[in-house]
């Protein structure tokens, strides 16, 4: 299947996991809607300074003083005790440092048919989002990744994403469920289009109409996005070399698998795999 991703380089990813998270994705960690990566909290100074961070994952980011920012487009956005800003996937902005301030960090995933802002979002908190903060803040504070801590996450995420009112999943049609099943099924070795098509009994270009009117991108953009995606996660939660993922991630060879990773992290996989992390 010919790779139908953007030629334009937005900025790197950066290595959304971080020396002192706790990584929440293990097996059975999954949720209905939210998947947590990671979620972190700790007093950071002048050194959370950077620019040009550009993530696969959603940021959830919440300071317990003010002092400290995050920049997109030009504009300031203040964070601190009593309003989170949540930070979509590959959205492009700097961490914007403050003086001795501690902060709470969850990287995450909503499902793939959700909207995608096209900016970072503020979130005015509430009582009872603010006591729940606390809750999570204390849970990770005893280092422990354990069912509980993940619970906790996601009920603030929950709380998080309802004030923000960005809405629900949108409700899969039954084929559209079957498409996305077989490409995740088979996604080192994806159907053609046509044979998708097939499955569906539409011609070719009335299937890739249908799937980008339903998640916004061409069958093509999808599989190259999820593979890149299982790719990035490879590099990070396995020690299989860039060769090995680039096999099972279904390219020919570690040539085609940076250039096509390239063109959608912004940088080479093993780039992104010794790349800072930004919490």
């Amino acid at each position: 299947m010919d790779e139908d991703v953007s030629e334009i380089n937005l900025g790197e990813w950066r290595e959304p996991f971080t020396p002192d998270g706790l990584r929440l994705n293990a097996p059975g960690a999954a949720a209905p809607f939210f998947q947590v990566h990671e979620v972190g909290c700790k007093v950071v100074d002048r050194e959370w300074d950077y620019r040009r961070v550009r993530s696969p994952f959603w940021r959830a980011y919440l300071n317990g003083q003010s002092g400290a920012a995050v920049r997109h487009a030009g504009r300031r956005i203040e964070l601190g005790p009593k309003r989170a800003v949540l930070v979509p996937a590959e959205t492009v902005f700097d961490c914007v440092p403050g003086e001795n301030i501690r902060h709470l960090w969850v990287h995450f995933s909503p499902p793939a048919a959700v909207a995608q802002s096209p900016e970072p979002v503020v979130v005015a908190l509430p009582i009872y989002v603010r006591a729940l903060s606390r809750e999570v803040q204390a849970h990770v504070r005893r280092r422990r990744g354990d069912a509980r801590l993940h619970h906790v996450v996601l009920a603030w995420l929950h709380a998080l994403w309802a004030e923000a009112g960005l809405g629900g999943q949108p409700e899969e049609s039954p084929r559209l469920q079957r498409i996305t099943a077989i490409i995740a099924a088979q996604l080192a070795a994806p159907p053609s289009v046509g044979e998708l098509a097939k499955s569906c009994g539409l011609s070719a270009g009335a299937f890739i109409r249908w799937f980008k009117a339903e998640l916004g991108v061409t069958p093509s953009e999808f599989i190259s996005r999820r593979r890149v995606m299982e790719a990035s996660r490879l590099l990070r939660y396995s020690d299989l070399s860039v060769e090995q993922v680039a096999e099972k991630t279904g390219y020919a060879n570690r040539y085609h698998f940076t250039r096509v990773f390239s063109r959608i992290a912004g940088c080479g996989p093993a780039t992104y795999r010794r790349g800072a992390s930004v919490g």
